[in-house]
């Protein structure tokens, strides 16, 4: 969730940062566990997120990306070279410079 404000931020403040990847899930929330001595647990939401604007991303659905693509399959196997999500970026990066 702090990665959806931080791009959210570089979007709204700088106007130029374009996400690339997957739209985000956009909880939106912050929750805390409380364990309880019978062995159950209470989930208690504490706090909600809101983006600069405000931008409420549990409405929208996430943050939708500016350039798609999928870094499927996750794990540490995939060589960034292998990873159509870096190169994108790489490649993006490389056209703004």
């Amino acid at each position: 969730m702090p990665s959806e404000m931080v791009v959210n931020m570089f979007e709204l403040a700088c106007c130029r940062a374009e996400i690339v990847g997957e739209q985000t899930f956009g909880k939106g929330i912050v929750q805390y566990y409380f364990p309880m001595t019978d062995g159950s647990g209470i989930k208690l939401t504490i706090a909600k997120y809101l983006t600069p604007g405000p931008f409420d991303i549990t409405k929208s659905g996430g943050l939708h990306p500016d350039h798609v693509c999928s870094d499927f399959p996750h794990g540490d196997r995939v060589m960034p070279e292998n990873d159509t999500c870096i190169q994108d970026a790489l490649r993006l990066i490389g056209q703004s410079s």
